[in-house]
């Protein structure tokens, strides 16, 4: 039984993470020139992103509320 969900979990983790790849990657290509001299930081910062996202997602989440939370008060 273990084995079935390391397995799944697994799967999952990859499935997750290639559609946030795909995703973040459109945005990187989008937003920055190809000429940028920081596009090397951006790369980096989009590869570890995209490899933790377990822990950038509930993160960026939890900024979202925030947000929105400011603004229905004002």
């Amino acid at each position: 039984m273990m084995p079935i969900i390391f397995v799944f979990s697994i799967g999952f983790y990859l499935i997750i993470l290639s559609n946030l790849l795909a995703t973040w990657f459109g945005y990187f290509q989008k937003y920055t020139s190809p000429f940028d001299p920081q596009r090397f930081s951006y790369l980096m910062t989009f590869v570890l992103g995209a490899v933790l996202w377990p822990v950038v997602v509930p993160i960026a989440y939890l900024s979202l509320l925030k947000r929105q939370a400011a603004q229905d008060l004002s």
